[in-house]
């Protein structure tokens, strides 16, 4: 049988993190979604160095549909456009783009039901708790 350690490392950190910041969260009744230049990481080490709760990489995929996972992921082939995001220890959401400016920019604009649906996939994964406000800051 093979073991698969590094998976359970994953998914206990996962967890681990998701519900003690979601207990906090629950105090904090406004998400400040905030546009930044964020590293690509893989890690749990560069995690604590960035001083990031979570992390992933998100995006919209060729056929239109929303993808988005945590800290160890890949972008998918059939990316059209792709965004990295993470959760300080301020409990800010931290968007990026992957690519060019305007691709980060167009998150606050023409293409804010992406950042919708990344929300609601934090949300449901117990990353974030449901906002009862989102304030931008870019």
């Amino acid at each position: 049988m093979k073991s698969f350690a590094f998976l359970d490392v994953m998914i206990f950190r996962d967890k681990f993190f998701s519900r003690d910041s979601f207990d906090h969260m629950n105090e904090n009744k406004r998400l400040i979604i905030h546009l930044d230049s964020l590293p690509d990481i893989n890690s749990v080490r560069d995690l604590e160095r960035y001083n990031y709760r979570d992390y992933g990489r998100f995006a919209v995929l060729r056929d239109g549909k929303f993808w988005v996972q945590t800290l160890h992921s890949s972008y998918p082939a059939d990316t059209e456009t792709g965004w990295f995001w993470a959760v300080d220890r301020s409990e800010r959401l931290l968007v990026s783009a992957r690519g060019a400016v305007m691709d980060g920019e167009s998150l606050f604009t023409r293409k804010k039901y992406v950042l919708a649906c990344l929300i609601e996939e934090l949300v449901k994964k117990r990353i974030l708790a449901r906002p009862r406000a989102i304030s931008t800051d870019w």
